[in-house]
């Protein structure tokens, strides 16, 4: 029952972008990928845009990893997207030099 808790929902929701975070640091990026889907999905059911956009971060650092750098850039645009009615100008710094780091755009650097 105190699993549907508003806290509850929130604490495994940092749980998983935690999580998502170690596996990214420590190479696993199947664990990664794992986690941050996890993550994604719990930030969309609470609706905490930060956690959602940190967990996009992370699964593209994943991807662009293993190669697959195309699905990065869409998950580094996507939480550019989710991030920007925040108006959180770190989320936007860091949304923008990873995905600056993995897909130089022009468009992007003067802004950031």
């Amino acid at each position: 029952m105190c699993s549907t808790t508003p806290g509850m929902r929130l604490w495994r929701l940092r749980l998983a972008q935690a999580r998502a975070e170690l596996a990214n640091a420590s190479g696993d990026r199947d664990e990664t990928l794992c986690q941050a889907e996890i993550a994604i999905q719990y930030s969309n059911n609470v609706g905490r845009v930060k956690y959602q956009a940190l967990a996009l971060i992370t699964r593209a650092q994943a991807l662009n990893a293993l190669g697959c750098t195309p699905e990065a850039i869409i998950d580094l645009r996507n939480a550019l997207d989710v991030s920007r009615p925040t108006a959180d100008p770190s989320m936007f710094l860091q949304i923008a030099a990873t995905l600056l780091a993995v897909d130089g755009d022009d468009a992007l650097a003067p802004e950031a």
